[in-house]
């Protein structure tokens, strides 16, 4: 494929549920990093929508329904994505959830300069390392953007390049089989990862709302997928459950320093 010098184009597409209190940061880093976004709403209840329709215009391209059937369906929204990209005339796209942050894992880059550098190497696939940022037992999330404050986290590196989020668009390229993660097709990987913080709770009010009781398709559990989030508790979920030393803290919000000397296959509620 010819290589081209202009910034390669880049459409994150973000199906979110209720998730308001993180909109605004994730539409503004999408927008430093040279990101265009298109959001689909399942069924959400708490303004969500409405804060998305607020933003199109700039970077935010539109926003569709999905209905909500009453159980997190991975399948729908990663059916639903397909149908979005297949609209698209962006070169890449990228697939992100709303507690997440995408970025370069070197000061002074992009996530475009990446897809540009992936492109320079022949390559069609940009692979993200997750850390799991973790907020302390008392931290309030109340406060909008409050989350990407938290310095506290964990390596979470179950598997090798298991989050091939960023790919070039009309290449053949299918993560629905994947479960969202990993792709089918000539998937040739840039092999520089990147960087996905995971902001996975504002607070712990919010991780009991966001996990206890979550009901699952099924069939996707037949699939053996969600097996690592099906039963939680609260005590299983308590914030204050792990100790200390178990974490790996940033010098500052803004550092890429990340230590990855100790890699977990699990999240903190099953350590």
């Amino acid at each position: 494929m010819p290589k081209s010098s202009a910034t390669p184009n880049i459409c994150a597409i973000v199906c979110i549920r209720n998730e308001d209190r993180y909109l605004k940061e994730l539409v503004e880093h999408l927008e430093k990093e040279g990101i265009e976004a298109f959001f689909i709403d399942n069924g959400s209840t708490d303004g969500s929508r409405e804060t998305i329709e607020k933003h199109i215009g700039g970077n935010v391209l539109g926003v569709r329904d999905l209905p909500h059937r009453g159980s997190f369906s991975l399948v729908d929204q990663l059916q639903a994505k397909a149908e979005v990209e297949q609209t698209l005339r962006h070169e890449w796209v990228m697939h992100v959830d709303a507690d997440e942050i995408h970025h370069a894992s070197s000061d002074g880059t992009r996530l475009v300069d990446v897809a540009g550098l992936s492109d320079e190497a022949g390559c069609n696939v940009v692979n993200f390392e997750e850390f799991v940022f973790l907020p302390e037992a008392d931290h309030d999330g109340t406060d909008v953007g409050a989350h990407l404050d938290v310095l506290r986290y964990y390596y979470f590196a179950p598997v090798p390049e298991r989050l091939l989020r960023l790919y070039r668009r009309g290449q053949g390229l299918d993560n629905r089989p994947g479960a969202g993660h990993r792709l089918r097709g000539d998937a040739r990987i840039y092999p520089q990862p990147q960087v996905l913080r995971h902001y996975i709770t504002l607070d712990q009010d919010h991780l009991l709302q966001k996990y206890v009781g979550r009901a699952f398709d099924p069939s996707e559990l037949g699939q053996g997928w969600h097996h690592n989030r099906v039963g939680l508790t609260a005590e299983m979920l308590s914030l204050s459950r792990a100790d200390h030393d178990q974490f790996e803290y940033l010098p500052a919000r803004e550092s890429r320093a990340f230590i990855r000397d100790r890699p977990r296959k699990r999240h903190f509620w099953s350590w």
